[in-house]
C-alpha cells in the first residue's frame, strides 16, 4: 500500500461532560467517513473524552465509573465503521491514574493504550508516567504515537525515527499562550526526523487557560500542509504517501538515536489490517 488516509479532528471538549464528549466523537467520526469514505485512521485530541480541567485524583476517582461506561458505549457505537480511532481519556490501573490514548478498531476492540510518558509539573502529582512507546503498523506504514508534552523531547521522536516510522501522531492539550511554541516544536520534530507530523490539539474556551486548537499536518520539510483555526470544530484530511527521502539532511540512523535513555523503556508494535480489523498484536519489547 502506497497511501494511508488520515483525518485529524478538533472539537470543543467540555470538562467532565463525558457523555456529551462521546457523542461529539461519534458525530465527528460519522462526518469524516461521509466525506472521506476511504479514511483509515482518525486522530482525536488528548483527554478529549474527559476534558482537561479539574484534574485531581479525587475528581478522576469520582468520574472513573462514568468514564468506563462511556468508553464502553463509544466502542460499541464505533463497531462496523471500518476505521481506526485514536482518542484520549484517562485510565486507572493498580491504583495509578494514566493519561491515555486508546486505539479502537471497527469491532469495538481497544487494540492498545499508550500512556503519556512526559508529565508537566503539577500533573505529575495526578498521573503516573507511562513506560512504553507505541508504533502502529497499518499495512505498510509505521506510525509513532505521542501525547502532547512527549513531543517536546527530541530523543523520543528520534527514537521513533530510528525504528523506521513513516509519521508521528501527536494527540495534545496545548494551551494559550503557547501557540508559537506549539508550531515551532512540531515543525522541529518534522524536520529533524524527516517525518510527517499529524497533530490534534484540544479546543476549549471554557477553561482557564483555554486550549486554542490549531490542529495541523506538517510535512517532512517542516512546512504546514493544513491547519485549523482557533474556535473551530472541524477536521483535516490527508493522504500520506511513502517517501524515499527522510529529511533535509539524509536518513536518520537507528544507532545514533537508540541511547541509554531507553534502557528501561519498552516498545510495543501494534499490527492492524486496513479498516481497523486486528491482524496481529506483536508486543515485543525493545531494549537498547
Amino acid at each position: 500500500m502506497d497511501n494511508l488516509n488520515i483525518a485529524v479532528v478538533q472539537f470543543e471538549s467540555e470538562s467532565q461532560h463525558i457523555e456529551s464528549n462521546v457523542e461529539k466523537v461519534i458525530k465527528n467520526v460519522t462526518e469524516v467517513i461521509q466525506l472521506h469514505p476511504n479514511v483509515q485512521l482518525i486522530l482525536f485530541p488528548e483527554m478529549c473524552l474527559y476534558g482537561y480541567d479539574r484534574l485531581s485524583q479525587a475528581e478522576l476517582s469520582h468520574y472513573e465509573a462514568r468514564m468506563k461506561a462511556c468508553l464502553k458505549k463509544l466502542t460499541q457505537k464505533l463497531q462496523h465503521y471500518h476505521v481506526l480511532i485514536l482518542v484520549g481519556y484517562f485510565t486507572k490501573r493498580n491504583g495509578n491514574f494514566y493519561n491515555t490514548l486508546g486505539l479502537i478498531d471497527s469491532n469495538g476492540n481497544i487494540l492498545c493504550e499508550y500512556n503519556k510518558t512526559h508529565l508537566v509539573k503539577g500533573l505529575d502529582q495526578v498521573f503516573t508516567p507511562g513506560n512504553q512507546y507505541v508504533i502502529l503498523e497499518i499495512e505498510d506504514f509505521r506510525l509513532g504515537v505521542l501525547i502532547c508534552w512527549d513531543a517536546a523531547f527530541s530523543e523520543v521522536t528520534n527514537f521513533y525515527a530510528g525504528n523506521r516510522i513513516d509519521a508521528l501522531l501527536v494527540s495534545a492539550a496545548w494551551e494559550h499562550p503557547f501557540e508559537n511554541q506549539w508550531e515551532i516544536l512540531l515543525k522541529a520534530r518534522a524536520v529533524e526526523t524527516g517525518k510527517y507530523v499529524f497533530a490534534a490539539n484540544l479546543f476549549s474556551q471554557r477553561t482557564q487557560p483555554y486550549f486554542f486548537g490549531n490542529s495541523c499536518i506538517i510535512d517532512n520539510k517542516g512546512e504546514i500542509r493544513a491547519q485549523m483555526n482557533f474556535a473551530s470544530d472541524s477536521f483535516l484530511y490527508y493522504e500520506l504517501k511513502k517517501t524515499k527521502k527522510d529529511n533535509l539532511f539524509g536518513s536518520p540512523s537507528a544507532e545514533i538515536f537508540l541511547t541509554d535513555y531507553f534502557d528501561s523503556i519498552d516498545l510495543k508494535v501494534i499490527k492492524t489490517n486496513q479498516g481497523g480489523n486486528r491482524d496481529e498484536n506483536d508486543q515485543s519489547n525493545h531494549q537498547t
